[in-house]
């Protein structure tokens, strides 16, 4: 728990920026002013993951067929490009970097359905969720990578096949949901190990 004040001391800069640096995080739902008390980063707890995903499992899959019926030569090409940056900045071990891609590939994909709102909306709500392990879920080096559901894609949009771009966004959506929800779950029983009942599910 930070108060504006103590945060800008911190920064170094006046309140005002922090200030409006707060209200803009307070929106998209990443901290919460509390009365008296200061401001809290707003934890994501698995409910929040489910409640996320099937909005993405709703709109994820049909921005990409309307993008993979609407794709150009320049946007291929731009996914491919920035498939490629992933793959760098995974050997390099830039998560920071990684997770700048990744939010990229997804937003340029739904841009290409001419949806700029669906684009912008699934985006926002990537804001509202907490990665614990940025560097497990972007491993390319096995199965459960979330760049090899980026390559599943691309391979999908490059044999011209509609209904399997929809199936690899949906299972790729899945595939994140369920790494997610296991981190979430691995991070708090290290926390707090009486949150969790008999079979290892924590208590929400």
């Amino acid at each position: 728990m930070h108060s504006v004040g103590s945060l800008a001391e911190m920064l170094g800069v006046s309140r005002t920026p922090v200030r409006e640096a707060l209200i803009e995080l307070a929106s998209h739902g990443m901290v919460r002013f509390e009365r008296n008390r200061g401001v809290r980063i707003v934890e994501t707890s698995i409910h929040d993951l489910e409640e996320i995903f099937e909005i993405r499992r709703l709109l994820e899959p049909y921005g990409a067929r309307i993008a993979f019926e609407r794709m150009t030569r320049e946007t291929l090409a731009r996914l491919k490009g920035v498939m490629a940056d992933q793959q760098v900045a995974q050997a390099e071990g830039d998560e920071e970097r990684l997770w700048n891609l990744d939010r990229a590939f997804h937003h340029a994909l739904l841009l290409a359905s001419g949806n700029q709102r669906l684009a912008d909306y699934v985006d926002h709500l990537r804001d509202m969720v907490i990665v614990r392990d940025p560097g497990r879920l972007q491993t390319t080096s096995n199965e459960s990578g979330v760049a090899v559901g980026h390559a599943t894609i691309l391979q999908a949009l490059e044999e011209g096949d509609g209904a399997a771009v929809e199936a690899a966004v949906l299972a790729h959506v899945d595939h994140t949901f369920g790494m997610l929800v296991d981190q979430e779950r691995d991070f708090h029983r290290r926390q707090d190990p009486s949150r969790l009942s008999g079979d290892g599910q924590r208590r929400l």
